[in-house]
C-alpha cells in the first residue's frame, strides 16, 4: 500500500491552505508576507485577488502594457501625467493616490509613513500590532482603498469620469464599513464612530 505524503505541510496532509502558500511563496515578491497578504476574510475575495494581481505585477497598467508591445497613445499616468503609469505610481506614489491615502490615514488617525512602499502599505504596517482583529480591520481598509483608487483610475480612461480625492475617501469609507461590518464577529463599530475614529470598536465578545 502506497502513502502519500504532502511534503508542504507539517502533518503531510493536503489542504487547500498549504497549496495557495507554496503558489504564493513562488509567485509573489521575496518581501512579502503571502499567508498574511492575501488572507483577509473581512471584505470580498476579489479584492483580494486584485491586491495579489497588484503584487505580482499583473495589473493591465500603461507601462505593462507597452512592455508587452501594445500600441498606446501615452504610457504616462492617467491620472496625473507627470510619470510612467506603473503599478506602484498609479496606486501610491501619484499625486492623486497620495492626496488620498494622506487623508485615508488623518481618517485613521496615524501618520503617513514617508517612504512606505506599496507591499509595506498592503501588508497593513506596524500598526496596531497588539490587537489581530483591529489590526485586521486595518488591513481591509487599505485593500479597500487600493482597489477603489484602481476603480477611479479605470473609470477616469474608459468612461471619462473622475472623482477628486475626498470624493473617493467617502466611498472607501462606505464600502469598507458595510464589507467588514456584515463579516466581523464578536465585534461591531457603528457609522458614526467608523467615520469619527475606525481604530475604535465596541467587544461584545
Amino acid at each position: 500500500m502506497q502513502i502519500q505524503v504532502w511534503a508542504s505541510s507539517n502533518g503531510g496532509m493536503f489542504s487547500s491552505n498549504s497549496l495557495r502558500n507554496q503558489i504564493d511563496d513562488l509567485l509573489l515578491p521575496d518581501t512579502s508576507n503571502s499567508s498574511e497578504t492575501l488572507q483577509n476574510n473581512l471584505i470580498p475575495q476579489k479584492i483580494g485577488v486584485f491586491i495579489w494581481s497588484a503584487q505580482r505585477n499583473r495589473l493591465p497598467v500603461r507601462l505593462e502594457l507597452d512592455k508587452k508591445g501594445i500600441d498606446l497613445d501615452s504610457v504616462r499616468c492617467s491620472m496625473c501625467d507627470n510619470a510612467l503609469e506603473s503599478i506602484d505610481h498609479v496606486l501610491q506614489q501619484c499625486s492623486f493616490a497620495n492626496d488620498v491615502w494622506c487623508r485615508f490615514f488623518r481618517w485613521w488617525g496615524l501618520s503617513y509613513p514617508i517612504g512606505i512602499s506599496l507591499n509595506d502599505l498592503v501588508q497593513g504596517g506596524s500598526f496596531f500590532q497588539n490587537d489581530d482583529v483591529l489590526k485586521k480591520v486595518y488591513q481591509a481598509a487599505v485593500w479597500v482603498c487600493v482597489y477603489k483608487i484602481w476603480q477611479n483610475r479605470n473609470n477616469k480612461i474608459f468612461r471619462q469620469k473622475n472623482c477628486i480625492a475626498a470624493m473617493l475617501i467617502q466611498e472607501v469609507q462606505i464600502k469598507s464599513f458595510e464589507w467588514i461590518t456584515i463579516r466581523l464577529k464578536k465585534k461591531s463599530i457603528s457609522w458614526l464612530q467608523w467615520l469619527a475614529k475606525p481604530s475604535i470598536y465596541d467587544d461584545h465578545g
